[in-house]
């Protein structure tokens, strides 16, 4: 999971990070329209925008590796689907 910042902090993410941490990865998924955002700032396009904990959390059981942009505000939604199908999980600030 990659922790972007919200529109209200008005903070600037690094797209290099997160490009870095998406290259060979076979899902993306964004949580919000911040994640949204600072995936294509990236160059990266999403996989999907639907359901991101849920689809993170098949992928790891189907094998695949799935990362997850999301903000502090969307991540514990991420999170919780994640718990409840006992896949683990980092978050990259």
């Amino acid at each position: 999971m990659v922790q972007v910042p919200t529109v209200r902090t008005d903070a600037d993410g690094s797209g290099a990070d997160i490009a870095a941490t998406c290259e060979g990865v076979p899902i993306v998924t964004a949580a919000g329209v911040e994640a949204v955002s600072a995936l294509r700032d990236a160059g990266v396009e999403p996989t999907t925008y639907f359901a991101p904990g849920e689809v993170a959390a098949d992928a790891a059981s189907r094998g695949l590796d799935a990362v997850v942009v999301a903000t502090q505000d969307t991540i514990g939604r991420v999170t919780d689907a994640l718990t409840d199908a006992s896949v683990s999980y980092d978050v990259a600030k």
